[in-house]
C-alpha cells in the first residue's frame, strides 16, 4: 500500500494538485522533517506565501538543497500585490511581445510548476518553459513527428519524406558541436605543419639532399590536407593524422640519431651561420617529434569520440544540451545550413524564448517559418521583431521581409 507521500507525488505528476496537496499535507503532518514532502508540497501550494513557507522548511532541513534555493530565488519576481493571491490568479502581464507570441498561454506566470521525472523540480539556470505552445492549429501543435528538413508530418514507416522526398535516415556525428578536444587536436596539427614548413626552408638553405627537402615539403602539404579533414570531422583525416604522426616520430628520431652521430657542431668552427642553422634544424626536428607524439596520444586516447558517427532518423528534434540563447541560435544556424529547417525552427524558438527582447533571434525565427511556408506564424514573429528592433537598418530589413511574407501569404491558400 502506497504511503500518503508516494500517492501525493503521483497525484502531482498527474496534475491533480488538489488531491496532491491533501496527501502531501498529511505526509508533512506525520513527519515534519520529511524534506521531500515539503519540496513536493511547495509545488502544489495554493498561494505564493504558502510556497515560500514550504521552501523555507526545505532549506531549514537541508540548507544545501539547490532546487529549493533556485525556486525560492524565483519567488522574488512575484509582485507584492499577488503574494497572497491564489497561484494562477495574479495580475497577469506578458514578459514581452516576443514571449507572448512564442508562449501565449504560459508567459503570464513568472514561476513554473514543473517537476522532473525523478521527483524533484527541473531547476534550469534560465527558467524558461521548454514546451512550445501555439495559438495556431498546425504541425507545430499537432505532436506528430515532423521531417527535419521541411517540417512535414511523417510516420515511422516513411523512409523518405512524402513532401520533400529527402531521406529520413542517415549518418551523423554523435556530437553536433565541435568541442575543445578537437580544437586542441587541430592546434597541435597546425603547430606541426608550421615546424615542417620552417624545416623545409632550412633544408633548402643548408643545401640538404633533394630527397629530404621533398619529404618535408610533401609532409607539410599532407598535414594541411589532414587539418582540413579533421576540421570537417572525416575519419580519414583522423586516422591519417595518427598514422602520419607515427611516421614523423620515426623519421625525426632517425634523423636526430644520425645528426648526433655525425657531430655536426664541428661545422661551427668554419662557418658560424651554417652551424647555427644546423642547431636550429636539430631543435625543429625535436619539436616536430614532440608535436607528433602529442597528436598521436591525443588522437588515440582523447579525440576519437569526436569522429564517431551514428545512424539517425531525421525528424525535427530539439537538442536540450544548450542552456543559453546564443547556443540555441548557433545550433539553429548550423541545422539550417544543412537544410534541416524543421529542426532549426525548434532551436530558434528556444533562442527567442531565452532572449525575448532580442530582435535578431525573432527575425531569424520569422524567416525560418517563412521558408517552411508558415506565413501567419512568420508575420506574427516578424512584427514582434520589428517592434523590438532599435537599429534603423535592422528595422528596415525586417520591414522588407514583412512585406515579402505578407505578399506571399496573400497569394497562397496554403494553411499556416
Amino acid at each position: 500500500m502506497n504511503t500518503p507521500l508516494e500517492e501525493g507525488i503521483q497525484a502531482a505528476k498527474a496534475g491533480d494538485k488538489e488531491r496532491a496537496r491533501t496527501l502531501l499535507m498529511a505526509a508533512v503532518a506525520a513527519d515534519e522533517t520529511n524534506e521531500t514532502a515539503w519540496l513536493w508540497l511547495s509545488g502544489v501550494a495554493e498561494t505564493w506565501e504558502d510556497r515560500r513557507i514550504c521552501l523555507e522548511n526545505v532549506l531549514t532541513l537541508n540548507p544545501d538543497n539547490e532546487v529549493a534555493q533556485h525556486r525560492l530565488a524565483q519567488l522574488n519576481g512575484v509582485s507584492p500585490e499577488d503574494w497572497h493571491n491564489p497561484i494562477g490568479q495574479q495580475n497577469k502581464k506578458p514578459v514581452s511581445a516576443a514571449a507572448a507570441i512564442l508562449y501565449p498561454e504560459r508567459q503570464q506566470e513568472r514561476v513554473e510548476d514543473l517537476f522532473s521525472p525523478d521527483g524533484a523540480w527541473a531547476a534550469q539556470p534560465n527558467p524558461v518553459e521548454f514546451r512550445h505552445y501555439s495559438q495556431y492549429e498546425d504541425v507545430w501543435s499537432s505532436g506528430q513527428p515532423l521531417c527535419a528538413f521541411c517540417a512535414y508530418p511523417v510516420t515511422m514507416e516513411d523512409n523518405r519524406c512524402p513532401h520533400c522526398q529527402k531521406h529520413l535516415f542517415g549518418w551523423r556525428h554523435r556530437y553536433l558541436q565541435t568541442t575543445s578536444r578537437l580544437v586542441n587536436y587541430m592546434i597541435a596539427m597546425c603547430g606541426l605543419t608550421l615546424f615542417l614548413l620552417i624545416d623545409f626552408f632550412l633544408d633548402i638553405t643548408l643545401g640538404q639532399p633533394i630527397q629530404l627537402i621533398a619529404v618535408h615539403g610533401l609532409l607539410a602539404v599532407v598535414w594541411v590536407t589532414l587539418i582540413l579533414g579533421a576540421y570537417l570531422r572525416h575519419l580519414w583525416g583522423h586516422y591519417g593524422a595518427i598514422l602520419l604522426a607515427f611516421f614523423v616520430i620515426l623519421i625525426n628520431g632517425n634523423l636526430l640519431y644520425t645528426l648526433f652521430q655525425e657531430t655536426p657542431f664541428a661545422a661551427m668552427d668554419g662557418d658560424l651561420e651554417v652551424g647555427f642553422l644546423i642547431v636550429v634544424s636539430i631543435a625543429l626536428k625535436g619539436l616536430q617529434a614532440m608535436a607528433a607524439l602529442v597528436i598521436l596520444a591525443w588522437g588515440i586516447f582523447v579525440v576519437s569520440p569526436e569522429f564517431d558517427r551514428q545512424l539517425l532518423r531525421f525528424t525535427a528534434q530539439l537538442d536540450r544540451n544548450p542552456r543559453e540563447a546564443s547556443e540555441f541560435r548557433a545550433l539553429a544556424q548550423r541545422l539550417a545550413q544543412e537544410g534541416m529547417w524543421g529542426s532549426a525552427v525548434l532551436h530558434w524558438q528556444h533562442a527567442a524564448a531565452h532572449a525575448p527582447n532580442h530582435a535578431q533571434y525573432q527575425r531569424e525565427l520569422g524567416e525560418a517559418y517563412y521558408r517552411l511556408g508558415h506565413y501567419q506564424r512568420s508575420l506574427d514573429v516578424l512584427q514582434s521583431a520589428y517592434r523590438l528592433a532599435k537599429n534603423p537598418d535592422v528595422k528596415n530589413e525586417i520591414g522588407l521581409l514583412l512585406a515579402e511574407v505578407s505578399q506571399k501569404a496573400s497569394l497562397t491558400d496554403q494553411p499556416s
